[in-house]
This record gives C-alpha cells, structure tokens and sequence, in this order.
C-alpha cells in the first residue's frame, strides 16, 4: 500500500470510529516512512484517548518527538498540547500552545482542539469565538467537525444559560 493510501486508510477509520483499524494503518504507515508528520500527529491524537496508560505515554511520545522534529508547524505544537492537557500537564500544555498559535497557520482540527482546550479552561466566550469562525469558514469535512459542532452546541447553550441568570 502507499503512503497516501494508509494515512487516507487511517483517517477514514478513526471518522468511522474503527480505532483499531485507525491505529493499525497509522502504525503501518510509520513502519514505512518514521518521519510523517501527519501520520504520529494523528496517531499521538488516537491513542491519547485511549484508556490504557501505556497508549497515553506513547501518545506522548509521538507528539513529543513529532513536535521537536517539526517545531515550527503549528499542527504539531498544537497535537503536543491537547495531549499534555489531556494528561493534565496544563504549564507544558500552554507552552506548546503559545508555540503553535505563534507558528500560524492553524488547521481546522488545531482549532478545534484549540477551542476545545479554551473551553476545559472555562474560556467559554474565546472558545465559542474560535468555533464560530471555524464552523462559518470551513465547509469542508475535517476530523474533529462533528466534535466542533457539539462543543460549539454545548457552549452556546451553557453562554444563553449564563446571560439569563445575569
């Protein structure tokens, strides 16, 4: 199989919600060229949301490595600090986060784990911002929309909330 074919492999899996699936052709993929950004972005963001301890330290070490390896890619930086948040490493998770908003050129998924980490935060008015130019701009399908959408959803009913009680 091509690269192409098992990162495209990969994604289709973890949209579809086959983890397994999704793990095993990143994992092949990296077997095949160790140096894929996407690919250990991808398969740092799959495992960390794994319940095994031993998937959330490789998680870790995907993003790690992926992060130093391509310092100045946003995606990167951003993957590292939605992992070390999820591990509840909230100075790193920001550092790496100042890293990747300063590199630029976000994607829609760094957004979105971006917005996501804003709203654990309790950054609820920057978050839904973020969403709402997100989800107003990109039409096109991109791995976390429909967790943007929910997020997006669950904040502005939690913002309606918070105005009528004021």
């Amino acid at each position: 199989e091509s690269e192409t074919a098992l990162l495209m492999s990969g994604i289709v899996a973890q949209l579809q919600g086959q983890r397994e699936k999704a793990e095993e052709a990143l994992a092949k993929l990296l077997t095949v060229n160790p140096s894929d950004a996407k690919a250990t972005n991808l398969l740092a963001l799959l495992l960390i949301d794994s319940p095994k301890v031993s998937d959330q330290e490789k998680a870790l070490r995907y993003a790690q490595v992926n992060a130093e390896r391509f310092a100045k890619q946003s995606q990167t930086q951003i993957t590292l600090a939605w992992v070390q948040h999820k591990l509840g490493r909230k100075r790193e998770s920001q550092q790496a986060l100042q890293r990747g908003i300063q590199a630029g050129n976000l994607s829609a998924d760094s957004y979105y784990l971006l917005a996501q980490i804003l709203a654990d935060e309790n950054n609820n008015e920057k978050a839904k911002q973020i969403l709402q130019e997100l989800l107003s701009r990109s039409e096109s399908t991109f791995l976390y929309r429909n967790e943007a959408e929910a997020l997006y959803k669950k904040l502005g009913r939690s913002l309606d909330d918070f105005t009528q009680q004021n």
